[in-house]
């Protein structure tokens, strides 16, 4: 029995980070955005004291930043001196402090109460990605790891809001500077008569000059459009994107950054019963559990979760180690989770989440695609890209977010609740399920994104506003419902697979 312990203490999750060089607090302003992972292993050493004032010093240059940025168009298009624009920011900084003086009671429960909205924000974030990268140790310490790495990874805000404020904010000056520079006369706007009353002709006359003037500006507005260089006209779809792409990059550093190789204690366990948890530490490995009757081996023996088909892919091959470890994760998961391995975790389950990934990109280019078709729409007078093509895109990009986020969320509070009820951090082995069913939750996308345009073509031939009139009830509420019932019990089942998966772990030795 102590060959098993010693065994067992030694199987630790570590990349030998202790040899790695320690970088300060501070660095993570420079090295946060390109390099989560290395900046994670390299300020392991730092503690959350100077993790939160890295997080409050971003917020305030962040704060400042904003100020800068919303100064440029002004200062760049009038060609002012930079004097004259640093005058603009303080007299926008004496402006806002006077405006706070005003009414200091009424302004300082607003200010409190959107810091702690922030801080609220930022603490949930932390939950949702402490599953990512904990390990076998105290939850404490997974929580301590998912906050550090949430405060030290929040200097990208800097990064984020230089790149997507600074591209709004030049495009916005160049944009002002051509208007400046090549103008199409505007249309003269009409003024309504006074003595024309509705229902006389002088009205009748004056709206159908109106309707002349509104086609008038439309092809003066149209004109005015395509002139324009195309970084021009489309601004707006640039700052979008450029936002839209910053926040996949920071999901994208966050994972990378929390899941990074860490030093991590390891807690003294004694030997336990896989099936009921019964100290074994005086069981002869030939015995059987005294209190559930089950052998020893089968709890302590070397081919103990000895890990899941997709570990050995690359002996046996992937499709043949995905189709076993997804069929039994989905219609056998408790025997499914006594094959998970909790020290180390080990990265295969985030892998065999990656796979699953552009699948859901593509099931959500088929809802708006399908969306489109149903609805009619074209681009009409703008551009196909940036009316088809990149919102298609975005939309694919945010399935696959969505999909990530669930599976984080979900295996958070699963880990959660046996914290609570089993007095062990089940974090990890809760994110390998979770990682795991990605089959099941891509099918799961696939049919609320089937069942969606369903829901719309009904409505649009109003056979579904039919029904809901035949029943009494309002027909977009009906639709919803329709919608929302069964995928509200999908997810509980995907929540009940991993509690399944979880629970097989709750004893685990290895």
């Amino acid at each position: 029995m102590d060959e098993v312990a010693a065994s067992t203490a030694a199987s630790v999750d570590v990349a030998n980070p202790r040899e790695a060089v320690r970088w300060r607090a501070r660095r993570a302003f420079l090295m946060a955005w390109c390099l989560p992972a290395t900046t994670a292993t390299r300020t392991q050493h730092v503690s959350l004291k100077s993790a939160f004032g890295v997080h409050v010093l971003t917020a305030l240059l962040v704060t400042l930043l904003v100020i800068i940025l919303v100064n440029v168009p002004d200062s760049l298009a009038n060609r002012t001196q930079i004097a004259h624009y640093v005058v603009a920011i303080e007299q926008d900084l004496i402006s806002l402090w006077e405006e706070l003086a005003q009414n200091w009671f009424f302004h300082s429960f607003l200010f409190v109460m959107t810091v702690l909205s922030i801080e609220a924000a930022f603490g949930l974030l932390a939950l949702a990605i402490a599953p990512w990268g904990a390990r076998d140790e105290p939850m404490r310490a997974s929580l301590r790891q998912a906050f550090k790495t949430v405060w030290l990874q929040s200097a990208q805000a800097l990064v984020v809001v230089l790149l997507v404020g600074g591209l709004g904010a030049v495009l916005e000056t160049m944009e002002r500077s051509w208007d400046a520079s090549y103008e199409i006369p505007e249309p003269p706007t009409l003024v309504l008569p006074t003595k024309a009353a509705p229902g006389t002709p002088e009205y009748q006359e004056w709206q159908k000059a109106m309707d002349e003037y509104h086609a008038e500006r439309g092809e003066w507005w149209w004109a005015n459009y395509l002139a324009k260089p195309w970084y021009l006209r489309d601004r707006e779809l640039f700052v979008v994107i450029s936002g839209f792409v910053s926040a996949l990059w920071v999901i994208w550093a966050l994972l990378r950054a929390v899941g990074a190789p860490r030093d991590v204690s390891v807690l003294p366990r004694p030997p336990t019963c896989e099936w009921c948890g019964y100290n074994l530490t005086t069981i002869a490995m030939e015995g059987r559990c005294p209190e559930c009757g089950e052998s020893v081996a089968s709890s302590l023996g070397p081919g103990v979760r000895s890990g899941t088909m997709w570990q050995r892919r690359k002996d046996i091959g992937r499709i043949r180690a995905w189709w076993p470890c997804t069929l039994e994760a989905i219609s056998r998961p408790t025997r499914f989770g006594r094959q998970l391995r909790i020290t180390p975790a080990g990265t295969d389950h985030r892998r065999f989440l990656a796979v699953h990934l552009p699948f859901a990109f593509l099931i959500g280019l088929a809802f708006v695609s399908a969306l489109a078709l149903i609805v009619g729409q074209s681009p009409g007078r703008g551009s196909f890209a940036g009316d088809i093509v990149l919102p298609t895109i975005l939309f694919g990009c945010a399935v696959l977010a969505a999909m990530v986020a669930i599976s984080l969320v979900s295996a958070c509070i699963i880990g959660l609740y046996f914290r609570i009820t089993e007095r062990r951090n089940l974090l990890a082995p809760s994110a390998q399920a979770a990682c795991y069913l990605a089959t099941y939750m891509t099918l799961w996308t696939a049919f609320a994104v089937a069942e969606f345009v369903m829901i719309i073509l009904h409505q649009q031939n109003r056979f579904l506003y039919n029904v809901a009139d035949w029943i009494g009830v309002d027909g977009d509420l009906l639709g919803l419902a329709i919608w929302f019932v069964p995928n509200i019990a999908l997810f509980i089942g995907y929540l009940t697979l991993i509690a399944r998966i979880t629970a097989s772990t709750r004893y685990s030795n290895s």
